[in-house]
């Protein structure tokens, strides 16, 4: 495509409306998990991957050890992996 960058442009805005579908569905059905699991695994979830926040300060936060908290951790993703295929 590099020697046809208009036809690059065609592509990527055909592509587009496909992406944004995609993106919307995922989208949904990680809210759809996440308001199935219990409020412990999601506060810790959110904290995690959408707070950015580290495990030693998700457990500082939780007032719970590190060692807890990856546990917790570790049970919210596999809570999460369940919720995600149910839904």
């Amino acid at each position: 495509f590099s020697r046809m960058p208009f036809i690059e442009g065609f592509v990527s805005r055909a592509l587009e409306p496909s992406a944004a579908m995609m993106r919307e569905e995922y989208e949904r059905g990680v809210k759809v998990a996440l308001g199935r699991l219990m409020p412990h695994y999601r506060e810790i979830l959110v904290l995690k991957y959408m707070d950015g926040m580290s495990v030693k300060e998700i457990a500082k936060r939780l007032g719970m050890s590190v060692k807890a908290c990856e546990s917790a951790l570790t049970r919210a993703r596999r809570a999460f992996v369940v919720a995600y295929e149910e839904r």
